[in-house]
């Protein structure tokens, strides 16, 4: 009698695991409803450069095409200054190479 309560008891138990684990395999879709809302904007500038005056403060509410920023023309003026230079370099023209000077175009 111990035995066959034993050998039931087991069984129920196995049957239960099993149970389990295929209830936990077979998963449900969840599909929500609902309306997602937010506050967040991603602002970047259109050039690089550090910004010489913020003009507005966190959580202040603006409206499209306010100015918020500006950029500090310093590195700027810097880069226009150093790419004018290379352009004015890169012209076709006389050259002096080691105190003699050559001509970009072809003579004769």
């Amino acid at each position: 009698m111990k035995r066959a309560r034993l050998t039931l008891f087991l069984l129920v138990i196995v049957i239960a695991g099993g149970a389990s684990v295929f209830s936990g395999l077979r998963t449900i879709p969840l599909t929500l409803t609902g309306i997602v809302t937010t506050n967040d904007v991603i602002v970047s500038p259109q050039v690089a450069g550090q910004l010489g005056q913020l003009l507005v403060n966190e959580g202040d509410v603006v409206k499209k095409g306010q100015l918020i920023a500006t950029i500090a023309p310093d590195e700027l003026k810097a880069d226009t200054a150093y790419y004018a230079q290379n352009a004015k370099a890169d012209l076709p023209g006389p050259r002096v190479r080691g105190g003699i000077a050559v001509s970009a175009t072809p003579v004769g």
